[in-house]
């Protein structure tokens, strides 16, 4: 990672990017995989307008193709600029260029420069996520593809949407993150979960068991006042999105806070933070 001398203001542009969620959209199919990702132009849907509201810039750039330890490696460098200031950070790393796929008769289906511009995609998709904190929540692809590869390519990688996991309350059975006990998250007290679920904003709301959670907490919230999410956040007269399953996790943090100031009226509501 290089920088500029002074980072000040380019950190607190980033910040302020960060705030206001960068969980980018999983609309491509990995037909290997049956799973769903975030490409590289859903990611650059996301970000564009909120690099703009910040004063700020992304360029990347393709550095020469080499052989090195039987495999070909691309040079991909990535850099953001806060354009008031001219500070930037950039961030320059190898990508393997993917191998060979061969045809039963032993010749190569794609040839190199397709596999270069695999690279290329690749390449920039991570660092860019990378550079800016983004989450597509694909970043086990790598674990799947073993773990497919391992059960004779039979098995089925499913995806769960944190909408799916608040409806179903499914959130509460998985394994709470970071957790050296391997506690499921209902198990944790409520201030554990709150830390989870403040890391989680932090990280863009890539944990979708988390952020149903917290999706859980907001509506248990809006219950105990008498309220749904959405008549609750008109008694409070909220300018954001009204929609819960729609909602971003910095969203839903600020809707909790503005929620907890109605009155209650049922104080033993359960599963209020």
């Amino acid at each position: 990672m290089q920088q500029s001398e002074d980072i000040k203001e380019l950190a607190t542009a980033i910040g302020k990017m960060q705030a206001l969620g960068l969980v980018a959209v999983k609309a491509t199919e990995n037909r290997h995989l049956n799973t769903r990702y975030a490409n590289l132009v859903d990611i650059w849907e996301l970000i564009r307008p909120k690099l703009a509201e910040n004063n700020l810039i992304v360029t990347q750039s393709l550095g020469k193709v080499r052989f090195e330890n039987s495999a070909f490696c691309l040079e991909v460098e990535t850099q953001v600029t806060h354009t008031p200031t001219g500070q930037w950070m950039r961030t320059t790393g190898d990508v393997l260029i993917p191998e060979a796929i061969l045809n039963k008769s032993g010749g190569s289906v794609i040839n190199l420069a397709q596999r270069e511009g695999s690279g290329h995609t690749y390449g920039r998709r991570y660092s860019l996520c990378a550079l800016l904190g983004i989450a597509t929540g694909d970043d086990d692809d790598a674990h799947r593809a073993a773990q497919q590869a391992d059960s004779g390519g039979v098995e089925s990688v499913g995806e769960e949407t944190w909408q799916d996991l608040f409806k179903s309350g499914a959130w509460r059975y998985k394994e709470a993150p970071s957790d050296p006990d391997w506690r499921k998250l209902s198990e944790l007290p409520v201030g554990e979960l709150r830390a989870a679920i403040k890391l989680n904003i932090d990280n863009g709301g890539g944990n979708a068991a988390v952020t149903a959670s917290q999706a859980t907490m907001l509506f248990a919230a809006a219950k105990a006042r008498g309220h749904s999410v959405e008549t609750a956040l008109v008694a409070v007269k909220w300018k954001g999105c009204a929609d819960l399953l729609d909602m971003t996790t910095s969203e839903m943090h600020l809707a909790y806070n503005s929620i907890i100031t109605l009155p209650k009226v049922d104080a033993k509501q359960e599963g209020e933070e």
